[in-house]
């Protein structure tokens, strides 16, 4: 099989973590400047003091992600470029071993040994001048185990160590105050062998559906759970069932960390081993009040694998966002839309249609 790369820094999945020792954290996509400034001012003893903040990546690594096409045994080649920002720095450079969250975010997990299938060409420990750049470099061996999918973590370490020593050309008189920042990047190397799983497949199951309120707006949450040793690829949809056999339009449903794509990627669900995503969709159109069944629906290239089916019902005010665009007559009567503009200037319609949606047994 002949090797596919595609290098892809993705949005959310694979920030840079710039952590605060002992203090916080923060995520960010490479690339993004963090330089920010602020005063405040305090006065309990009479003496004013200012602070300012100045956050800034100590080096930047593209891309962030790399995808591979590769089969069982291949070993594949792959390098990261490192950019110094301007400031001397060590840097450790090591395998770790991955975990997902919630809502799709994929971090590093030091609890669970590497895989030794990682190994690196390029030193793990170097020191990084100022405006240097450099490569990070190193292979992997695609796994004999039968997966589809399977995902490499390398994390890239700002190793300098907190100094205690004040600056000596700061005045005695003045009060200090200072953070010491740690840049580090999680890395992946992903590679799809094409395998089909489908006994992994069907272990993966949906173990909580619900009907939530975001901004106003009814959205599905779907939670899927993924048992195995593999990480798997699939799509989602789900779908809501009145007790009349009225139903709404199949719902995509894609993880919160992808939210923000704006093309059929973002519908792509990827679940690693031992991992519970939590699956959302908003869902478009009038919804009444009543009792519904929630169907999601899991499917592995159109084909349908796994389903589940949960009862849930609509409120007469679970969902203000849904009281302008569609008001209700009755508990079985619709109208839409509410609100019409009709004129002969600019922007507005000279004509439009209102629809009447009678959900009841009556006419």
């Amino acid at each position: 099989m002949p090797l596919l790369k595609h290098s892809d820094a993705i949005r959310c999945l694979a920030a840079p973590l710039f952590a605060i020792l002992g203090t916080a954290c923060l995520a960010t996509s490479p690339g993004v400047n963090l330089n920010a400034a602020e005063q405040t001012d305090i006065e309990p003893t009479g003496k004013q003091i200012s602070l300012s903040r100045s956050i800034e990546p100590s080096f930047h690594i593209e891309p962030v992600v790399h995808r591979f096409r590769g089969r069982r045994g291949e070993v594949i080649p792959f390098s990261f470029e490192i950019k110094s920002n301007g400031q001397f720095r060590n840097v450790t450079v090591r395998a770790v071993s991955l975990r997902q969250d919630e809502t799709g975010v994929i971090q590093h997990d030091d609890k669970i040994t590497p895989s030794p299938s990682v190994r690196f060409t390029s030193p793990k420990r170097f020191q990084l001048q100022p405006g240097e750049q450099t490569q990070i470099e190193g292979e992997v061996t695609v796994p004999f185990h039968k997966t589809n999918y399977v995902s490499f973590g390398i994390l890239v370490h700002d190793n300098d160590p907190i100094s205690d020593t004040p600056n000596a050309s700061h005045a005695e008189a003045k009060t200090r105050a200072s953070n010491h920042l740690v840049t580090q990047y999680v890395l992946r190397v992903d590679i799809e062998t094409g395998a089909q799983v489908m006994a992994d497949m069907n272990q993966l199951h949906f173990d909580h559906g619900e009907l939530v309120a975001k901004n106003g707006v009814p959205y599905i949450h779907a939670f899927l759970t993924n048992p195995t040793d593999n990480t798997l690829e699939c799509e989602v949809q789900a779908q809501l069932s009145a007790d009349d056999s009225t139903t709404t339009r199949p719902i995509r449903l894609n993880m919160p960390s992808r939210s923000e794509l704006d093309d059929d990627s973002r519908y792509l669900v990827r679940i690693m081993p031992h991992s519970r995503l939590r699956l959302e969709g908003m869902v478009d159109g009038s919804l009444p009040v009543g009792d519904y069944s929630l169907n999601v629906q899991l499917s592995d290239r159109h084909r349908s694998v796994v389903q589940a089916t949960f009862p849930t019902r609509v409120d007469s005010n679970g969902f203000r966002g849904l009281s302008v665009p569609i008001p209700t007559n009755s508990d079985d009567v619709l109208i839409e839309p509410a609100q019409m503009e009709l004129g002969r200037v600019s922007d507005a319609d000279p004509v439009t249609a209102a629809q009447f949606h009678n959900r009841g047994s009556e006419r």
